[in-house]
C-alpha cells in the first residue's frame, strides 16, 4: 500500500491558483490525503481513490473523473458535480452526502450505499447494470411511488430498500 502525505499549506496555496486557472490539479493530489479537503471548483482529470477514506470533501461545483470503487465517502459535498464518463462509485460508502444537482447519468453506483444522501435536481440513470444492489434511502422509494404512481409490490418493478 503506498503511504499517503499530508496535505500541506503550500500545496493548498498551488490548488487554489490552479483552480482559479480551471488547470487541471489530478496530480497534485497524487498520493495525498484529501480527506475533509474543499476541491470544490476545481477540474480533476482522474482521481482514483479506490478502498481509501475521502470523508467529509467538498466537490461541489467541480469537473472530475473519480473512481471510488469500495471508498468511503460520508458526508461529502458534489453539489453540481459533473461527473465525466468513466467515473465510478461501485461499492463506496457515500451515505449523507449532498449530490444535489449533480450528474450521475452514466456512473457505476452498483453496490453503493447511497442512504441519506440528498438527491434533489440529481441526474442518475436507474438500470439493473449501473446501480445493481444500491442502498437507497426509504425516503426516495416514497417519492417515487408518489410522483411517479408506482404501485408497491408491482412486479414490473422490483424496488427494494434495505436498513
Amino acid at each position: 500500500m503506498i503511504k499517503k502525505k499530508l496535505m500541506t499549506h503550500g500545496l493548498r496555496e498551488k490548488i487554489r491558483k490552479y483552480k482559479k486557472s480551471k488547470i487541471d490539479i489530478a496530480d497534485l493530489l497524487k498520493d495525498v490525503l484529501i480527506t475533509g479537503e474543499d476541491l470544490s471548483f476545481a477540474y480533476i482529470s482522474e482521481l482514483n481513490i479506490a478502498n481509501e477514506d475521502i470523508s467529509n470533501c467538498d466537490f461541489s461545483n467541480s469537473t472530475i473523473k473519480l473512481i471510488a470503487n469500495k471508498a468511503k465517502i460520508k458526508n461529502s459535498k458534489f453539489v453540481r458535480t459533473q461527473f465525466v464518463p468513466g467515473s465510478s462509485l461501485r461499492g463506496a460508502d457515500c451515505r449523507r452526502s449532498n449530490f444535489f444537482k449533480a450528474n450521475l447519468g452514466h456512473i457505476d453506483y452498483s453496490y453503493s450505499d447511497l442512504r441519506g444522501c440528498n438527491m434533489c435536481g440529481t441526474i442518475i440513470s436507474f438500470s439493473s447494470r449501473l446501480g445493481y444492489k444500491c442502498k437507497i434511502s426509504e425516503n426516495v422509494i416514497d417519492l417515487f411511488q408518489k410522483w411517479w404512481d408506482i404501485i408497491p409490490g408491482d412486479p414490473m418493478i422490483d424496488i427494494k430498500v434495505e436498513d
